[in-house]
């Protein structure tokens, strides 16, 4: 599942950006494999897939250039990151939009490309696929499609990486080894018939603390809201980190009064806490959770209905725990 895109977020794409752990890494198969793939597909003489930094761009692999990156101001690829659909030029010299590109008039004299974005599951555009040409050339609809899905292979390999280990900054599941166990707990449920709840939850204005306080700032901020959260809830649930700010939590055997109990305690707890070295920096976090119900056919749906909870209650003034659809006049009574 993808989130919403965030086009406009760039500390939040370099946020996503770091934490795959890929920029300056060593050669890795299932990539070199993705660019013999892209390479012979569109039978291009360049190809490369990459990732891009704050200043340049960098090439985790490649195939017809040298050298491992580009200042970000020159690389074609950054046209990407404001949009999820891939990008085609017939002739570079014939655009103006990049006609005067150093690296249309200079080496490696690029006349034709096409690549496609590297999406995050939390909506950020972390880099590029793409081929290029030194000749004006025509890309046909099914080889830019042919991009566009190995793109999508690409990210998956992302993820399959990540899976593999733990959030490096807080410690808790990444992203797809979260969704992997949440996946089976609730086809557990479900074959049994038993109570099985999700939490969703996105600190507040964390891009404020981090314009105003630094990443630093923002990062012990994310820190501490994944401690706390860890201290509060049982041994049997699950926390993952799915974005720069939100994580989720899914809580086996728990019905949705249990589940509000849960959010609340961790949404109070962090509201009180303060963090930095003079203790001046407070934070609050908006929770959205659902109740898993006969009619969920799968995980998606479940999540979909959490995430939705999420949105209502960032919408309806944040730093508050707020129930998905069925459930909502159940929580109340709770609540009161």
């Amino acid at each position: 599942m993808i989130f919403d895109f965030k086009p406009n977020d760039e500390p939040g794409r370099l946020l996503a950006l770091e934490r795959l752990d890929i920029m300056d890494t060593g050669v890795e198969p299932r990539f070199e494999r993705i660019a013999d793939m892209v390479q012979q597909g569109v039978n291009a003489p360049m190809c490369a897939l990459s990732f891009i930094g704050q200043d340049r761009l960098w090439l985790k692999a490649q195939r017809g250039f040298s050298g491992a990156e580009v200042a970000r101001e020159v690389a074609i690829c950054t046209n990407l990151l404001e949009d999820t659909t891939p990008l085609y030029i017939a002739d570079a010299e014939a655009d103006p939009r990049f006609a005067d590109n150093p690296m249309v008039t200079g080496a490696p004299h690029l006349r034709s490309y096409v690549g496609a974005p590297l999406t995050t599951p939390d909506g950020y555009n972390v880099g590029a696929l793409c081929a290029f040409d030194s000749q004006p050339r025509e890309f046909r609809p099914h080889e830019i499609a042919m991009l566009a899905n190995f793109a999508a292979i690409a990210m998956e390999e992302l993820e399959l990486r990540q899976a593999l280990r733990p959030d490096t900054a807080t410690g808790v599941l990444s992203r797809a080894g979260w969704l992997d166990r949440a996946a089976y707990e609730v086809e557990r449920a479900q074959r049994y018939r038993r109570p099985l709840s999700v939490l969703v939850f996105d600190i507040d204005h964390l891009r404020k603390i981090n314009e105003t306080g630094g990443f630093a700032m923002g990062d012990a901020v994310i820190e501490r809201l994944a401690a706390l959260s860890k201290s509060i809830m049982r041994r049997t649930d699950l926390i993952g980190r799915f974005g720069g700010e939100e994580f989720a939590i899914l809580a086996p055997e728990t019905t949705v009064g249990g589940a509000f109990s849960l959010g609340e305690r961790i949404r109070a707890a962090f509201a009180a806490e303060a963090v930095g070295k003079a203790q001046t920096v407070s934070a609050t976090v908006s929770v959205g959770l659902a109740q898993l119900e006969l009619s969920d056919a799968d995980f998606d749906s479940l999540f979909h209905r959490a995430d939705a909870a999420l949105s209502q209650a960032k919408a309806e003034g944040r730093n508050q725990v707020v129930v998905a659809d069925a459930f909502a006049a159940k929580t109340e009574r709770v609540a009161g």
